[in-house]
């Protein structure tokens, strides 16, 4: 038989003076463990704090070797929705993410239509409304170097959703856009960034075309540039027939 002071040891639960102790020892995994002993009628800022920093710490010292911390930056995310408006923790959250999907990308298949690694990668920042350039350096520091340049796409395109207008004169989206257009896979999606950011993809887009001559990219292209009051004189010859 459990002896009293046993039971009551194992029955305890922690109070916030317990909580911030750990903080300050750095016991971030006993604190994140604990933080379901306050009360929610007794979750204040204070302890919002000490769960935002107690989260963020623990994030800290998990060892990145695949996306198993991603997972529990995520599920913290679903256990405590405010941290989703903590900079820290979604600044630490992204950190993260950088490691991991570098090192997780020799494991994922890459085929054409169906790659679990670049899904992930591209729907990560969707949850973050607080890391502004998240989308645009996952883009250039994960995904190109690694793929096609169209396959950052749907990570630009997010950024530019947000607001991110300065993209048009970014070379890495300036080549992104350029392979979109031979690809012809997010023909609808790319079409507003494409056409305000004419002038300055206008460059770009006539030397492939010039460089390509007659070929899957001219047949995309051609119509485009016509649309936007005629084929450049350095691409006429790779238009040819495809347009009138």
């Amino acid at each position: 038989m459990l002896t009293l002071a046993l039971a009551l040891a194992l029955n305890a639960t922690y109070e916030m003076a317990d909580l911030k102790a750990l903080e300050k020892q750095g016991s971030f995994k006993e604190l994140v463990d604990h933080l379901d002993d306050i009360t929610p009628s007794k979750r204040d800022k204070e302890w919002e704090g000490v769960a935002e920093r107690g989260a963020t710490g623990l994030l800290g010292t998990l060892e990145v070797k695949d996306e198993g911390p991603l997972d529990t930056a995520d599920a913290l995310l679903k256990r405590y929705v405010f941290l989703k408006q903590s900079k820290l923790f979604m600044g630490k959250r992204a950190e993260v993410a950088f490691k991991a999907f570098k090192l997780t990308f020799g494991g994922s298949r890459h085929s054409a239509g169906d790659d679990p690694w670049l899904d992930r990668v591209r729907r990560f920042p969707e949850s973050d409304s607080v890391t502004p350039d998240l989308p645009v350096r996952l883009a250039k520091e994960v995904v190109l170097g690694r793929l096609i340049p169209e396959t950052a796409f749907p990570l630009f395109k997010l950024a530019w959703d947000k607001g991110n207008k300065g993209l048009c004169k970014d070379p890495d989206f300036q080549k992104t856009m350029v392979d979109v257009l031979g690809g012809g896979l997010w023909k609808a999606e790319s079409a507003e960034p494409r056409d305000k950011c004419w002038d300055d993809l206008k460059g770009p887009l006539t030397a492939k075309l010039q460089k390509e001559g007659t070929s899957v990219f001219a047949r995309n292209a051609c119509p485009v540039f016509t649309a936007k009051g005629g084929v450049p004189a350095e691409g006429k010859a790779a238009c040819g027939g495809l347009i009138q």
